[in-house]
């Protein structure tokens, strides 16, 4: 374990608050990263082709439907990020091919029209009866030029269980059927519940594109992996974070790595980001062995996602 301070004396305060700003300088450039990441890059693909589909489309022709279910921290919304920035650049065209609509918490079929409204930016989305609003979200859904509607954080609508099955009904019959727009529905695991009570719109379903955690012990995902944080890693350097690269892709670390992250990107990215911060707290710039075994015991374990350190053992 890592030593702790005391908060006795107070000589070194103007040390601790300097290493405390660069180490929040750090964690902030960590979070502009953007590396290649393989099922990633699919998900995008698969998005991309609804929305391409969506514009082949007749008139009034019924469009498609994709998800994209997965647990929190896989990279749903960065994907959705990268899917709105390639479309923007591949249809310069159209004013606004591509809008993310989050679910409302509210849960209920009349929320689904204001959530629209309000991705549109309309300052009123609430205003009026349910039917009216459906028939104006659909009038700014054209006239914006939408063509894929991305429903984030879907699992919201899983959490009244009556009307679970009203909401994806509303959207399979309002927007699917209607020929809006494509659909995207991204969110958690319960995402895949709605679905279920909503048959209409599951068999609307082209494609279920996967961005699973990985598993190291998989068929090509240790592969996966290892370009993933081979990339990062040397992006830190780049950055100029650390003085040299780590060696994350280096097979038993990266084997480590992926255990202690349960695969996930955004765990693997805490991980490193509190390695980081071991090591600039010692005055290296390098994170060693240890920094990355202190990282894993403080996440991974100490939240609960781990009952034992992939780390340990391992020499510092």
């Amino acid at each position: 374990m890592s030593a702790r301070g005391t908060g006795e004396g107070g000589g070194d305060a103007p040390f601790k608050a300097a290493v405390t700003r660069r180490i929040a300088e750090a964690w902030s450039a960590m979070d502009g990263i953007r590396v290649d990441y393989g099922p990633q890059d699919d998900a995008v693909e698969g998005l991309m082709q609804a929305l391409h589909g969506a514009l082949a489309r007749p008139p009034g022709a019924a469009c498609g439907v994709v998800t994209l279910i997965a647990p929190r921290g896989v990279g749903k919304s960065a994907t959705l990020d990268l899917v709105v920035e390639r479309a923007r650049t591949e249809l310069p065209d159209e004013p606004s091919p591509v809008l993310r609509v989050p679910m409302d918490t509210a849960g209920s079929v009349e929320s689904v029209p204001s959530a629209i409204l309000r991705a549109l930016k309309d300052p009123r989305p609430d205003l009026g009866k349910p039917q009216l609003r459906w028939l104006k979200a659909d009038d700014r859904l054209r006239a914006a030029g939408v063509r894929l509607l991305a429903f984030d954080e879907f699992n919201r609508a899983a959490r009244r269980p009556t009307m679970s099955g009203p909401i994806g009904h509303a959207i399979c019959e309002r927007i699917v059927d209607a020929g809006v727009a494509s659909v995207a529905i991204v969110g958690e695991e319960d995402s895949s519940v709605v679905l279920e009570r909503a048959p209409l719109l599951f068999e609307r379903v082209d494609e279920e594109l996967d961005l699973s955690p990985l598993d190291w012990h998989r068929p090509g995902d240790d592969a996966i992996w290892s370009a993933f944080v081979d990339e990062f890693d040397a992006e830190m350097a780049r950055l100029d974070l650390v003085a040299a690269p780590t060696g994350f892709a280096v097979p038993a670390t990266a084997e480590r790595l992926c255990a202690a992250s349960g695969g996930i990107v955004r765990r693997f990215v805490k991980i490193v980001r509190l390695a980081l911060a071991e090591a600039m707290r010692r005055g290296d710039r390098v994170i060693s062995p240890a920094d990355l075994r202190e990282a894993a015991e403080r996440f991974a374990v100490g939240r609960g996602f781990l009952a034992s350190n992939p780390f340990d053992g391992v020499a510092p």
